[in-house]
């Protein structure tokens, strides 16, 4: 796997991890500037069956596109792509540096109280997030949380619906279950009403509280007793800590989801004001620390911008209290942002400012790449730049200017006013986050003949879109290649998901639809069979003199082949169509390009026998879907792309038919004898001989070089299987050997990228 390229643009480079589900790899997209790292997780279906896989996919999709509205939080990675190839599923989402939790509670290791409150504080906002996007994890564990190494922030990562939806959803859909009744997430860890396919938003509480008396215990959930009457978890006994957040864990872990906290949100208000009582007891201490602090000096930077019409101010402290301690943010979500802006082009969670103590300097930081950023007039696409004072940042539609960064001094005990307060609430008035949009649709419609919507084609459309760069809105031209089903009726529609318009606000892209339009194949254009030469006359026992017999018949041959004449040229004679598009007499036709087999019916099964290049043949007029009946020198039907009505180009005047088996030899031909001794073999897709097999080490004892031996394609007999596999690389696997099958008698080789025979 290391390598390869999925999807035209992910190069593995590395392996992270694999499970039951599959595999995680870290690749590069090799289609972006400087080819970022990105994480790619492999979905393997349960099943192949064709059914199953296509209620697999579905699912599948459906879940990857919500997942991909969870990417607006800091500290959950973002869905940038998900696509299905090979019969398996791909997710691909930012990369993460950091440990899991699980390196951080090793077994028989017991954590403070103050390490479980962090915990819990930096969890719950992102559970809180969670929850009100109408989705439940349902798989938390210390696997799936990783602190990050940047910031050592908590990430939650690994959403088990999607994998476990692959898995088991389809099997749930065919057994006409609810998806959500399938049970997902990791014993210990899970409460009963998950287990039983029922979860709740509480659910994951539950998850988080068991982490949490994890660390304070140092054991596994599933090593802790339960009351046999209740069914409660029986653990204080096994740890150092205080009744306040005893209480808490255990209202987060009972039993029955009804006695349990119902949101995030309640839990965080429940811890603060346990640390509210904690601060109480300690503020007199406190207060006399506080005496013995000295005078200090705060780097601070002004921040100014205007908004509906009102010039606004922001002092950002080195410092500075915010929600996201180390970091102040800004954006439009009042819940996650400490300076909140009503601009719609401002996405919900947009930049970072924070200060660097080593080199005293502030710096901001893109939190989005869909609608990154632009500082002092350059795109900051990811990572961060330095501000200084003149600075100019532009997020969507709305500039802030940096008027100032000063080092001031402050008395001992300073501490900047923080954001996010009730009055300053009330001084600046937030606009309500605007809801994402979903992209326009765009229709398209596409003409392919008779004979592609028959056999299956892949077809390159163009199209304009709209798409917003830095908040405006402009037009990009895209190019898609479209599979086209074998079957297609006229007036049939592909769905073409997520390849529409841009959305607004974070919300995702419309589709593309493409409705079919089927057009006949145009017919064969064919010069007219020339007039054959007078049949001399037989000896007669006629009463009339042979004199008077021979005059008649030639002034009669005279006669008739000066009417044909006439009406040929006048037209009346050509291609009379009836149903079976045939006409009145046979046409010549030359073949051309390469040797052809005859088949028994259109594209049916070969006669054995094949027209050598150059052949002239007998055209009865009789077409269908891009084949030629012949009646000489054989019967049958021949590829009507690899024939002209040029009879000039005619190597002879009698026709040259050899037998088509690989085992012939040809008529015209006598075959050379191979470094074995065995005589080489007609392979009629190369029109030559070949020691398949006889010789490889020698090619120069062999005719033809075997790994180069391929046949024609039964769907198109213009190419070589290799060729058409070549011509329809962006297909799968599977799409192509469908598309480029082999004939009857023969098997496709991965390795020499051909047909060989059995």
């Amino acid at each position: 796997m290391i390598g390869q390229l999925l999807d035209g643009r992910y190069k593995v480079i590395q392996t992270l991890g694999t499970g039951g589900f599959g595999q995680t790899y870290i690749a590069e997209n090799t289609r972006l500037p400087g080819s970022p790292k990105c994480v790619i997780k492999q979905l393997k279906p349960a099943s192949t069956d064709p059914n199953t896989f296509a209620i697999a996919k579905r699912l599948f999709e459906s879940e990857a596109a919500a997942l991909v509205q969870l990417g607006n939080h800091s500290q959950i990675p973002r869905i940038t792509d998900f696509f299905a190839e090979n019969q398996e599923f791909y997710l691909v989402q930012d990369l993460i540096e950091g440990h899991t939790l699980t390196k951080e509670l090793a077994p028989g290791k017991k954590l403070d109280e103050a390490y479980v409150i962090a915990l819990l504080k930096d969890v719950l906002p992102i559970l809180e997030f969670v929850h009100q996007q109408n989705t439940i994890h349902r798989d938390i564990k210390p696997d799936n949380i990783i602190r990050r190494r940047q910031d050592n922030k908590l990430v939650l990562i690994d959403f088990g619906a999607v994998k476990q939806q692959v898995q088991a959803g389809a099997t749930a859909v065919e057994n006409q279950q609810s998806v959500n009744s399938v049970a997902i997430g990791t014993p210990g860890y899970m409460p009963t009403e998950q287990a039983r396919g029922k979860p709740r938003p509480s659910s994951d509480i539950y998850a988080l509280g068991m982490i949490g008396i994890q660390a304070l215990t140092g054991l596994y959930p599933n090593k802790l007793e339960e009351d046999s009457q209740t069914g409660e978890i029986v653990w204080q006994h096994l740890a150092s800590v205080s009744s306040g957040l005893a209480e808490v864990l255990t209202k987060m872990t009972h039993y029955h989801f009804k006695d349990r906290y119902q949101s995030a949100t309640e839990v965080l208000q429940a811890l603060e004001q346990l640390e509210n009582q904690s601060s109480a007891q300690t503020s007199r201490y406190q207060k006399t620390e506080a005496v013995t602090q000295v005078d200090t000096d705060v780097y601070e930077l002004t921040l100014e911008w205007i908004e509906a019409g009102q010039t606004k101010t922001r002092i950002i402290s080195e410092q500075q209290v915010s929600k996201n301690p180390g970091t102040v943010r800004i954006g439009r979500d009042p819940a996650q942002c400490d300076i909140v802006l009503s601009e719609p082009t401002v996405s919900g969670l947009h930049v970072e400012i924070f200060f660097n103590q080593q080199q005293k300097r502030f710096y901001v930081r893109s939190l989005r790449q869909s609608n990154p950023p632009v500082v002092d007039g350059k795109t900051l696409q990811t990572g961060e730049v330095e501000l200084n004072q003149g600075s100019n940042l532009r997020l969507g539609q709305l500039s802030m200017r940096v008027t100032g960064i000063t080092l001031n001094h402050y008395p001992a005990g300073y501490v900047p006013t923080a954001y996010v307060t009730q009055s300053n609430t009330q001084s600046y008035p937030v606009q309500p986050t605007v809801k994402p949009i979903k992209g326009d649709d765009i229709e398209l419609t596409l003409e392919i003949l008779s004979n592609e919507a028959a056999v299956g084609a892949v077809k390159e459309i163009t199209f304009n879109r709209t798409v917003y760069i830095n908040g405006n809105r402009t037009q990009e031209t895209k190019k898609l290649m479209a599979n086209i089903p074998a079957g297609s009726q006229d007036g049939a529609r592909l769905q073409l998901p997520g390849q529409g318009n841009e959305g607004l606000y974070g919300g995702s892209a419309g589709d593309v639809y493409v409705r079919l339009i089927v057009k006949a194949q145009p017919p064969v254009p064919v010069s007219p069979t020339p007039t054959p030469a007078p049949i001399p006359p037989q000896p007669s026992k006629s009463k009339f003199p042979a004199w008077l017999a021979k005059g008649l018949v030639t002034g009669t041959v005279l006669l008739v082949g000066a009417f044909i004449r006439a009406n040929w040229n006048s037209g009346t004679v050509s291609n009379n169509s009836t149903s079976n598009n045939s006409v009145s007499t046979e046409q010549c036709v030359v073949v051309t390009g390469k040797n052809l087999n005859i088949r028994t019916t259109p594209n049916g099964q070969t006669t054995g026998k094949l027209v050598q290049v150059g052949t002239n043949v007998s055209f009865t007029g009789q077409e269908e879907s891009g084949w030629l009946k012949i009646s000489s020198p054989v019967e049958g039907w021949i590829w009507k792309e690899n024939t002209t009505t040029d009879c000039s180009q005619a190597k002879t005047p009698n026709p040259d038919v050899i037998e088509s088996s690989s085992n012939s030899k040809s008529t015209t031909q006598t075959p050379p004898l191979c470094a074995n001794g065995k005589p080489a073999e007609w392979f009629e897709g190369k029109g030559r001989f070949s020691c398949i097999g006889q010789d490889r080490d020698n090619p120069q004892n062999s005719v033809d070089n075997p790994s180069s031996v391929i046949e024609k394609s039964p769907t198109n007999n213009s190419q070589s299987v290799n060729d058409c596999h070549e011509a329809n690389e962006n297909l799968s696997s599977a799409q192509r050997e469908a598309k480029c099958g082999c004939p009857p008698g023969y098997f496709y080789d991965k390795e020499r990228a051909g047909c060989f025979p059995t």
